[in-house]
């Protein structure tokens, strides 16, 4: 059941103490920072990592089992050395493999090495939890893979900002991309994509930029804002809805518009918004109900998406110099809970009427 999932991810979050006789000695600052690692020190590492990796597989004990996994993020913390950190990724994605691919291993087990698993790339910023970080995107479980989607975000920018990346790191791209589409269901459908849109987006919009990341990010947001505008087709509203204002921004950067995207995919990024925007609409209309329903966040998703539009059309310094999209966007930042449905609906019919308008030119 999803919600004994949710439930064993909060007791992984919030671990009692470890017990020390059962675990490998933690590892000393001094190793952790050790510039060059031998092949000594690689061995102990990976010898202490299958220890742990061995009471994750083992479902007799769940605090010992908490344990293990605290251990290992602990090893991943601290002022580490990046060669220790890529000893310690490497042996993370070996020895966890076999237990999140197991049949015997319980539940709560591979969620507690999923969880290690993503703190340790969040950690080591690289791309050696790969082939793990994949095995998870492709599990049943949503619970499995959210945390498989947090250890495959912190591996996606330098993915990117690869003009030749290897079939494996393709591999996970497009697994993101299918994990998002076949885990919709609440209540980790919109943490999921949530993961997946912010790492693939915040490079194009972060200040190391470039065009091989551009080119390499653009498709995969088209992909991943195509699936989540389907979230939106239904009468249950969409968690999350400010992720996709995130992802959907990073289209409008003045040296993404303008060199970044073809004008088949700029008049794509403003229809896309523009529905978006209606759909955002839908749902920002309800009144509230009170421990089962808040428009807010969907009111917040709509002003984002008029602020986003003025710096993109202000006909003083926006980057197209529209004063039709600058207005709908006006009309947008200044709705509020309680604008009520007509106010509401004005807005975002404003907004879709300047979008085609514009776009029609």
């Amino acid at each position: 059941m999803l919600d004994a999932a949710m439930l064993l991810l909060a007791l992984a979050w919030s671990a009692p103490a470890r017990a020390a006789d059962a675990l490998p000695p933690a590892i000393p600052d001094s190793f952790k920072q050790t510039a060059d690692i031998s092949d000594t020190q690689t061995q102990q590492i990976d010898a202490d990592v299958k220890s742990n990796a061995l009471i994750l597989s083992d479902s007799s004990d769940t605090k010992l089992q908490s344990d293990a996994r605290k251990w290992i993020t602990d090893a991943a913390s601290g002022n580490s050395s990046p060669a220790f950190l890529h000893a310690l990724a490497q042996s993370v994605n070996n020895q966890l493999l076999p237990v999140i691919s197991s049949k015997t291993a319980s539940f709560r087990g591979r969620l507690e090495a999923g969880l290690a698993a993503a703190s340790v790339a969040k950690a080591a910023q690289g791309t050696d939890l790969i082939p793990l970080a994949t095995a998870m995107l492709n599990d049943s479980s949503s619970a499995i893979v959210f945390a498989g989607m947090k250890t495959a975000a912190a591996q996606v920018a330098p993915i990117l900002n690869n003009p030749s990346p290897s079939p494996a790191e393709t591999a996970m791209l497009k697994q993101m991309i299918a994990a998002v589409q076949q885990h919709p269901e609440p209540p980790l459908s919109g943490s999921i994509f949530a993961e997946a849109a912010s790492a693939i987006s915040e490079p194009v919009r972060g200040p190391n930029n470039n065009a091989v990341i551009t080119k390499a990010a653009v498709p995969l947001i088209f992909q991943l804002e195509a699936i989540r505008l389907t979230a939106y087709a239904g009468e249950t509203p969409p968690e999350d809805p400010y992720s996709d204002c995130r992802a959907l921004f990073a289209f409008f950067g003045r040296d993404v518009w303008t060199n970044g995207l073809t004008p088949k995919d700029q008049v794509a990024a403003l229809n896309l918004t523009s529905q978006f925007i209606q759909a955002t609409a839908k749902f920002a209309g309800i009144a509230s109900v009170p421990g089962k329903f808040d428009p807010a966040p969907f009111v917040d998703a709509l002003k984002s998406y008029g602020g986003e539009l003025r710096l993109f059309a202000n006909p003083n310094n926006g980057i197209v110099n529209d004063a039709d999209l600058d207005q709908a966007g006006a009309k947008l930042r200044a709705l509020y809970v309680g604008s009520g449905p007509a106010a509401i609906n004005a807005a975002s019919g404003l907004a879709k009427q300047a979008i085609d308008k514009f776009v029609a030119k």
